[in-house]
Order: structure tokens, then C-alpha cells, then sequence
């Protein structure tokens, strides 16, 4: 008998944790599932890491969101990209990303345990591609910074090239997608809306915290296939006030 209590009240316990996870809101499998990835999730090989199976994929922007340097986890002492609810009377407020569709949003919600998943009216959605069309029964999740791994970027938390590197990427990847052509075949600047979009759509960028971690920084082409592109991308956000700091962007020291 006691057994049995013991086991009742586990359970009851166990159902009403995973009620209580409003974290992750419960995903309908009988409709489609959208994730707008923003950060990390934009980069193909990054991506794939978790979700190899992705099928429809289509660069979007989203009102009422911002993406920002906001969010720290207490394993790496670096500052990662988030994302916040913009105030209601900023009009330049948006958050630009890529979203895909998944039958495994479980895998992503452990990927990004920073993280909370929030819905996105379709509304607020709108597409870079005039041929591509949205979902109209199906449902659009983003991640945003939990409350308690909010952080700015400081001398314990600084900005690394090497994660720049990777979601500067995916935005050229995304812009490449848009013009129907490779990321080497872009032509500067014309075909680069989706990655300043990125930039200028990002709060907290400052040279004061940032690291140099690139391999071979003297030749980071020889690792980063679109290093010399996303130096000039950041090189002419630097100039046009989208990035600040005390440092140009090229004359941020190298990591000792």
C-alpha cells in the first residue's frame, strides 16, 4: 500500500512538472512546426547538427522581436546572440532569421537550454522571397533568453569572432538563398540586404568586448571560407555606427 502511494505521488508530481514547463509549450504533431532560427540556427552546418531533416527553409523578418548580444550560460564565459520583446514605440525593432520546418523541436528546446520557445503570430511574419508563401495552419516558434541568463557583453562575457563568424555566415547563407546564387557568387553590396539586415537588427554590438579567437587570423580564409566577406560587412557596420566600440572593427587586438 505504502508502495503504492509512493508511486501515485510520483507520478503526480512527474505530470504536473511537465504541465508546469511553460518553457516549452506543448507541440501539436498533427499540424506543421516552424522554428525561426536567428543566431546559430541560420548556419547550415550548424543547423544540421540538430536537425539534419529540415525541408521547406525561407528567410523571414519578425516584427516585435530584436535580436541582441543578451545571453549567457554558466558553461562558456562568452556572450551568445538572444532575443527580446522590442518596446512598443520603437519602429526600428526587428529580428531577421531563417525559418524551417521540423518534425523534432524536442531536439532543438535541449540545443537551446537558454532558452525559452515562444510562439510567433503569423502576422508579425513577413518573407524576403516574393515566390515563397507561409503556412497559414501552422505554427512559428522562436527562442528567447530566459530571464536568469540574461547578460550584456563585459570583459566575462565577451563577443568571440568565431561565433560572429558563424552567424554572419548563416546570414550570407540566407542572403545567397534570396539572390539564387552562391555565397561567392553574391555581389557587394547589392545582394547583401538579409546580412546588413542582420547587423543593424542586432542590439549590443561593441568592439570593447570582443575577442579575436579566429584560427590563423592573419589568413582566416584558409578555415572561414567567408572571412574576407564578413570583415567587410563588418567593417562598413563599424563605419556606419551599426557596431561601436573603442576599437575599429579591424583594429580589435587578437586573443593572447
Amino acid at each position: 500500500m505504502k508502495k503504492n502511494i509512493m508511486l501515485t505521488t510520483a507520478l503526480f508530481f512527474l505530470i504536473n512538472s511537465a504541465l508546469a514547463d511553460t518553457c516549452h509549450p506543448t507541440i501539436d504533431p498533427s499540424q506543421n512546426n516552424y522554428i525561426i532560427g536567428y543566431g546559430s540556427l541560420m548556419n547550415n552546418a550548424s543547423r544540421s547538427q540538430t536537425n539534419p531533416d529540415v525541408t521547406v527553409l525561407l528567410p523571414v523578418k519578425v516584427k516585435g522581436l530584436v535580436r541582441d548580444w543578451s545571453a549567457a550560460s554558466h558553461d562558456y564565459k562568452i556572450i551568445f546572440l538572444g532575443a527580446s520583446q522590442c518596446h512598443k514605440k520603437d519602429e526600428n525593432c526587428f529580428l531577421n532569421g531563417l525559418a524551417y520546418l521540423t518534425n523534432d523541436i524536442q531536439a532543438t528546446d535541449k540545443r537551446e537550454s537558454i532558452y525559452c520557445r515562444h510562439e510567433v503570430p503569423i502576422n508579425d511574419i513577413t518573407l524576403y522571397k516574393k515566390q515563397d508563401h507561409l503556412d497559414q495552419h501552422a505554427h512559428y516558434w522562436v527562442y528567447i533568453t530566459k530571464k536568469h541568463n540574461k547578460a550584456h557583453p563585459d570583459a566575462l562575457h565577451p563577443l568571440i569572432q568565431s561565433y560572429v563568424d558563424l552567424f554572419i555566415g548563416g546570414c550570407m547563407e540566407q542572403a545567397a538563398s534570396i539572390a539564387h546564387k552562391t555565397v561567392s557568387e553574391l555581389v557587394y553590396p547589392n545582394d547583401y540586404e538579409f546580412v546588413f539586415d542582420c547587423v543593424k537588427g542586432t542590439r549590443g554590438w561593441i568592439t570593447n568586448y570582443w575577442l579575436n579567437d579566429r584560427v590563423y587570423p592573419q589568413r582566416p580564409w584558409a578555415v572561414n571560407p567567408y572571412a574576407l566577406q564578413i570583415d567587410k560587412v563588418l567593417s562598413q557596420s563599424y563605419k556606419n555606427g551599426d557596431i561601436s566600440g573603442k576599437y575599429s572593427y579591424k583594429d580589435i587586438p587578437l586573443e593572447k
